[in-house]
């Protein structure tokens, strides 16, 4: 009787929370880059490589965030 085997799989990493569903994302003109609400810090993503660009924090809040806008000079993120 012949044995089985399989390949075992072992996690990499853990990305986390990638976007509240409570808010909104928001894209530059050119679709490389996107804003996303995660609870109370706003994750900037090069959608283009799949990373994680930038994470942005207010020091004194834990309020939610909950509205995210991209600038129209592509390098503010406005967000509520």
């Amino acid at each position: 009787m012949a044995t089985k085997t399989y390949l075992r799989y072992k996690q990499k990493h853990v990305m986390g929370l990638i976007a509240s569903p409570a808010c909104n994302i928001a894209a530059d003109s050119s679709g490389k880059f996107a804003a996303s609400g995660a609870l109370e810090r706003v994750l900037v993503w090069n959608v283009r490589r799949g990373l994680l660009h930038a994470s942005l924090a207010e020091d004194k809040s834990d309020a939610a965030v909950t509205c995210v806008a991209m600038g129209s000079d592509d390098d503010t993120v406005a967000a509520g």
